[in-house]
This record gives C-alpha cells, sequence and structure tokens, in this order.
C-alpha cells in the first residue's frame, strides 16, 4: 500500500538523519528519496480506487452485510463498514467519494445526515412492519425523522393500520363468532390475542386459521365458545 504524505515526509526525515550521522552512504540515501517519489498522493488514491472496484466484486450477505469471502487482510464475516471505514481513513475524498462517484463534489452534509438518521433507528418488534430491517426500524432512512409511535396500541404508525384492524376485529369476532360472554372480554384477552395475531399476520387472511388460533387461546383461558 502507498505511503500516506505524513508517512513519506516523516520517511524522508529519516532518511536524512541517516545520512546526516552517517548511518547510510550517499548512494543510499539517493536510494530511499528516489524510492519515495513513487508513494504520492495521487499514487495512494489510484490504488485505493482500484481496492475499491476489487471490493465491489466480493460477494456480500445482504441481511448481515458481513462479506462472504475473504479481501485483503478482512476475513470472511467482516461487516462492511467496517471496510468502509478503512478506506475512509485512507483515501483523500473520503469514502463517501468511492460511494457515490468521483465527481469532485463534497457530500460532507448528506453524510453527516445520513448519519444523524442511522441514529435514530430503533429496535422494532414488529415482524410486519415494511420498515423492520433484522430487528431496525429503517423508517427515518427513508423519510429523515424518528418513527411516529401510535401510543393508543404501541405500535409504530407505519404499522398501525394492520394493528388497529386486528384490534377492531377480535373483539367483533369474539361477541359475533364465538359468542362470548362480554363479561370475559377483557382488555387483557383481547390485548393476548391481538399480540399473537400481530406476529402472525398471515392468519389475518384465512379466517380458518383466525378462528382456530383465537378458539385455542380462550381454550387455555378455561372460556367455552360455540
Amino acid at each position: 500500500m502507498s505511503l500516506t504524505l505524513n508517512t513519506q515526509k516523516k520517511a524522508k526525515e529519516i532518511a536524512s538523519r541517516l545520512y546526516n550521522e552517517n548511518q547510510i552512504t550517499r548512494e543510499e540515501y539517493g536510494f530511499l528519496l528516489k524510492s519515495m517519489e513513487f508513494y504520492t498522493l495521487d499514487d495512494q488514491n489510484e490504488a485505493l480506487e482500484e481496492l475499491w472496484s476489487d471490493f465491489g466484486d466480493v460477494p456480500m450477505d445482504p441481511d448481515t452485510e458481513k462479506i462472504e469471502a475473504d479481501f485483503m487482510h478482512f476475513p470472511h464475516g467482516t461487516d462492511r463498514e467496517t471496510i468502509w471505514h478503512w478506506f475512509d481513513e485512507r483515501y483523500s475524498a473520503g469514502v463517501t467519494s468511492l460511494l457515490y462517484g468521483y465527481d469532485g463534489v463534497d457530500r460532507t452534509a448528506e453524510l453527516a445526515q445520513l448519519c444523524a438518521m442511522k441514529q435514530l433507528c430503533v429496535p422494532c418488534d414488529q415482524s410486519t412492519c415494511v420498515y423492520n430491517h433484522n430487528g431496525e426500524c429503517r423508517y427515518a432512512l427513508v423519510h429523515a425523522k424518528a418513527p411516529e409511535l401510535n401510543r393508543e396500541i404501541s405500535v409504530c404508525k407505519s404499522n398501525a393500520p394492520l394493528r388497529a384492524f386486528i384490534v377492531e376485529e377480535v373483539p367483533f369476532r369474539l361477541k359475533t363468532m364465538f359468542e362470548i360472554d362480554e363479561d370475559d372480554i377483557t382488555d387483557e384477552l383481547i390485548d393476548e390475542i391481538v399480540n399473537e395475531l400481530s406476529e402472525n399476520s398471515d392468519d389475518m387472511f384465512d379466517y380458518d386459521s383466525l378462528d382456530n388460533m383465537i378458539a385455542g387461546i380462550l381454550k387455555k383461558h378455561g372460556i367455552e365458545c360455540c
């Protein structure tokens, strides 16, 4: 890997000191200086751009965002952002330029905003929500603001329509389909059924499966149904 300018400057200082202390010959000193001429910032950027192109061919697990093959000194399973950080420390225009092109445009502000929005990505347990990515809410990355919560039903509003439907459907089916006495239809019972259906939303579109799930919960509580 090419030397950075600071490293190159330091190396020249060391070579000069060794020559002045008569620890190396003039020929050796000249050879060292000449070899350092190849380690310019442009050389380093060019080498990094080639490595970045090679990095684009490395297979990546889209779910874990970890590489599936060794790349340079990074072993299989290394997180993508770790490698991005390595490039960012060495490429003069930063990894943002490598990500979005070498057009010379300063995208520092956009990158800062993206990092700020990433901080708003909170853990998410709503498996049916379209913004849930491996247990993390990515709502903020799409809408550039924190996800809003529907306090009434304790759920992200992005997933509220389905859950709101379940909240209304459960009491209705308990009364009309299962003919459960109103005294037995407690808030705790409704919450349990709603939460179970929210985690298994496919059952909402199959009434036989829906009723079987509700019947199983009623049986667990010793509630008789028709």
